[in-house]
């Protein structure tokens, strides 16, 4: 069986509207028979009005009519990756062979796991 078409989701409007954004005033969507301008003013008037649900759903009709397949597949990428950065479950973190080892000594002292004693230090704030 086929995998559905991609629809754009109320949670992901944020994601798409940030793409749509940059791409069209660096002038570098690729749209069908519309100028950048054009583009912007649509985009605009979709995402004034209108509960979330709602917004993307005209915000993917539009989409579909107007942007190439190249430009669809870039959104939908972006939104993928920006899912991915703005999740907010997990973050990666570049620590120095010393810091990690004084991190670890002192999460196995307290017996918690390194992020939660992060936390329990940082947190007091």
């Amino acid at each position: 069986m086929p995998r559905p078409k991609y629809q754009i989701t109320a949670d992901d409007l944020i994601h798409a509207k940030a793409y749509l954004e940059s791409q069209l005033l660096q002038l570098t969507l690729e749209l069908h028979e519309l100028t950048h301008g054009e583009a912007r003013d649509a985009v605009n008037v979709i995402l004034k009005a209108g509960t979330k649900s709602t917004k993307a759903k005209k915000l993917n009709a539009w989409c579909e009519t107007h942007l190439t397949t190249a430009a669809w597949d870039g959104l939908k990428a972006s939104v993928r990756k920006r899912r991915q950065r703005f999740s907010t479950e997990t973050r990666s973190v570049t620590l120095s062979l010393r810091a990690h080892e004084l991190l670890k000594r002192a999460a196995e002292r307290k017996g918690v796991t390194m992020s939660r004693l992060i936390e329990q230090r940082l947190g007091r704030r």
